[in-house]
């Protein structure tokens, strides 16, 4: 069966950050809705659904990249790491 979700929604499916990252650092509206979810509800309810049926610490992943993507987008820029050395940046 073919999926119907949009390659962004996939990534969160997959609970892909990097390449959901990619996909919205190339043009993709973060705020997209596919099976009226945007990507941030759909990302909440994929990671809480997988804490929640396999007994593992939630993880956020997909929801970080989309709320520092949001950040970046509304011109806040990368939050400042608590020791004050710069920005937070991933890797």
């Amino acid at each position: 069966m073919e999926s119907t979700w949009t390659p962004a929604h996939q990534a969160v499916e997959d609970e892909d950050a990097e390449a959901l990252a990619l996909i919205v650092a190339n043009g993709v509206d973060p705020d997209e809705v596919c099976h009226s979810m945007t990507l941030l509800t759909h990302a909440v309810d994929v990671e809480g659904d997988g804490a929640l049926h396999n007994g593992s610490p939630l993880s956020v992943h997909t929801a970080a990249v989309l709320l520092a993507m949001a950040a970046v987008r509304a011109g806040t820029g990368l939050p400042e790491r608590c020791d004050g050395v710069g920005p937070v940046r991933a890797g």
